[in-house]
């Protein structure tokens, strides 16, 4: 591509898709050099809406990709209708306990490439935990200028202390 004068720029939509799609791609490189099928998306603090829509359009962005992904969202109040899915399968819980959780991911771990899981935030639920348990690794989202340092500190202590692999940070506005 050829740029003339600087003149080219991305608008806001445009610079989010690529975001997502470097997600997704990072995942998919994630997955693929160190065989994990089961990869949970959390952060430190509860950003209900903005951390949900994000995380379903990475889903998008492996499901275009040719995935067969699952997203299991277990969030506490999830916001559903917050976009349209465009193919793939997204399953939302209310208060989903641990051990069924397990049960839903040794069911359909065999059957998918991925399992994608929306965690609640670490320093808020203490499922959270338990439910990264489950996964091969965790991704942290965390809002930029939101985030402060001392809790994103503590959300990594102790993911370290239940021996939760982290396989990245990613930060959005």
């Amino acid at each position: 591509m050829i740029f003339k004068n600087n003149s080219y720029k991305l608008d806001r939509n445009q610079k989010l898709l690529q975001s997502y799609k470097y997600v997704a791609n990072s995942i998919i490189e994630i997955k693929n050099t160190n065989s994990y099928n089961v990869i949970g998306i959390s952060s430190s603090l509860n950003y209900k809406e903005s951390k949900y829509i994000a995380v379903k359009n990475v889903y998008n962005q492996l499901i275009d990709k040719g995935l067969d992904a699952l997203l299991i969202n277990a969030e506490l109040e999830p916001e559903s209708n917050s976009l349209v899915n465009k193919k793939g399968k997204i399953w939302e819980f209310k208060n989903l306990n641990v051990n069924d959780m397990k049960n839903i991911i040794l069911e359909e771990k065999e059957k998918r490439d991925l399992i994608l899981i929306n965690i609640p935030p670490i320093l808020i639920m203490a499922d959270a935990l338990e439910y990264s348990k489950l996964c091969d690794s965790i991704i942290l989202l965390e809002r930029y200028s939101y985030s402060k340092y001392r809790d994103y500190e503590n959300t990594i202590a102790q993911l370290n202390d239940n021996n939760i692999n982290i396989s990245g940070v990613i930060t959005y506005r």
